[in-house]
């Protein structure tokens, strides 16, 4: 994936993703946005702060992460509000990672990561994968795409993409 800053391009390693459902990081034509699939119970969040210097993508069906991202989501039975937009769309990334893949097949794909965790309260194992670029001293860029597994399924995807030094 290549990102470009004040004119400079990047190339991400390609274990890297900037974009998984139809949300980039890297494209601002789309600012926030939040779709639901009625059909897969997921959504997919784009959020974006700081005129886009910080800008993210998740593929989650936790409603908790979908309101803390600033999306309402209804009750169940009530009319899904404005800001969500029931849209079907493929939860996959450039490296064919799909929500629910196993862990096993996850890291063969991706490689393996030495911030590997797993949190015995929750059960929840976590595969941060990140780089950062500067340019120069004082510009640059970081990627760090995050995925969550529950009882060894994917079940959570994170894509920042963060310009240095922000906002």
């Amino acid at each position: 994936m290549l990102a470009t800053i004040a004119l400079v391009t990047i190339a991400w390693p390609a274990n890297l993703t900037t974009a998984a459902a139809g949300l980039s990081t890297e494209r601002s034509q789309l600012g926030q946005a939040c779709w639901h699939d009625p059909k897969t119970g997921w959504y997919a969040i784009k959020a974006v702060d700081c005129d886009f210097a910080h800008v993210g993508v998740t593929i989650t069906k936790d409603r908790r992460v979908v309101e803390a991202r600033g999306f309402d989501v209804p009750s169940f039975g009530e009319e899904q509000p404005y800001a969500i937009e029931t849209r079907e769309f493929s939860a996959v990334t450039k490296h064919k990672i799909t929500m629910g893949m196993g862990l096993t097949t996850v890291t063969r794909r991706l490689g393996n990561t030495p911030k590997r965790t797993y949190d015995r309260a929750t059960g929840f194992t976590t595969l941060p994968y990140r780089k950062t670029v500067m340019i120069t001293r004082e510009e640059g860029a970081r990627l760090q795409n995050t995925y969550i597994f529950k009882k060894g399924r994917l079940i959570e995807l994170v894509i920042q993409r963060d310009s240095i030094p922000g906002c």
